[in-house]
């Protein structure tokens, strides 16, 4: 088995051109939808993984940061 590391648009254009994948895991829908338009996926993509943003604060949170709109409060940064 050979991994193959990149960004998603530099795996899919090398897919494109010719280089040979078994799966193809995109950080995006869009990359996908150029191997569909290009007719190199075979099924349907299928999400695996999602995120979720978090905020992370000190212990004591000092600048009391609760929500993300809380982080455009002046002191709420280093």
């Amino acid at each position: 088995m050979t991994l193959s590391f990149a960004g998603s648009s530099d795996l899919a254009a090398q897919i494109i051109q010719g280089a040979p994948a078994d799966v193809f895991a995109s950080a995006d829908t869009k990359n996908m939808a150029k191997l569909g338009d290009a007719g190199l996926v075979d099924g349907s993509p299928r999400d695996f993984a999602t995120n979720v943003l978090t905020i992370a604060v000190p212990p004591e949170n000092p600048a009391s940061i609760a929500t993300f709109a809380d982080l455009a409060k002046p002191g709420s940064g280093p």
